[in-house]
């Protein structure tokens, strides 16, 4: 008898970001990111606001996947993200660790900082 390979299941990604961008709008309003982690993020954001309903958990998904993502075990710092549609804010961050994007309504800021907070790696 022939060996016969089980097929592995591919893991779900979801729409691609061509999908998002026809239900979604999104606008890059500051950027201090290299190119490939702004596509990142873009990316990223618009997956949180697509399967997310609730701010705090839009920010919770994207903090989480800019860790994964970027963040060696080396490394000190961490990312941290705010989404709302009313806010100011004046943060402390890495050089070319920046972005400030707008998702539909929701602002979402996304930035590491050099501080003492541990990733929050799953």
């Amino acid at each position: 008898m022939a060996d016969v390979a089980e097929a592995v299941p591919a893991e779900p990604t979801g729409p691609s970001k061509a999908e998002l961008l026809q239900w979604h709008r999104c606008r890059v309003i500051d950027s201090h990111l290299s190119g490939s982690m702004e596509e990142a993020a873009v990316e990223v954001c618009l997956k949180a606001v697509h399967t997310h309903k609730e701010n705090k958990d839009v920010a919770g998904f994207v903090k989480r996947e800019f860790d994964k993502k970027f963040l060696d075990f080396g490394s000190e710092g961490a990312f941290h993200c705010i989404a709302g549609h009313h806010f100011a804010s004046a943060v402390s961050h890495e050089t070319q660790h920046f972005i400030h994007l707008l998702v539909d309504t929701l602002h979402i800021v996304l930035f590491k900082s050099h501080d003492t907070a541990e990733p929050f790696l799953d």
